[in-house]
């Protein structure tokens, strides 16, 4: 299996994304970044990365913002793991379900552009409806 297994979340002492493996089971929650440098972080906002990618590369961690779009903006939807179907699964805006189809399925489809808007911690102004 060739899969990278890695989490993100916000350092304690600076508030920035950290990136890399992720240790619990220490009494001080940590992430080692790529060169191996321990960082003490938040807990409250560790954040898995997918595995999977946007179109133009971009990683997509639980708790990414992803705005579906086909030429204008169709939903904004918040990445979650769904434990009942065993996937990554998108949560519409304004909706406590999952939506009906794995996030790897919605990037498949050729219909739609898929981008990375912002994550939970950082951006929750944009999951306010207008």
């Amino acid at each position: 299996m060739n899969r990278e297994i890695k989490f993100r979340a916000k350092e304690l002492s600076t508030n920035k994304w950290i990136f890399g493996d992720l240790h619990l089971l220490s009494n001080f929650p940590h992430i080692h970044d790529a060169e191996a440098k321990k960082h003490l972080i938040n807990s409250d906002t560790i954040c898995q990365f997918t595995g999977l990618y946007t179109k133009n590369g971009k990683e997509i961690y639980e708790g990414d913002i992803l705005e579906l779009t086909d030429g204008s903006v169709i939903c904004i939807c918040v990445v979650t793991w769904n434990e009942e179907v065993g996937a990554w699964c998108l949560m519409l805006r304004g909706h406590t379900e999952t939506g009906e189809r794995p996030l790897g399925k919605w990037l498949c489809d050729n219909d739609y552009d898929i981008k990375v808007a912002g994550n939970i911690f950082d951006n929750k102004e944009i999951l306010e409806y207008e």
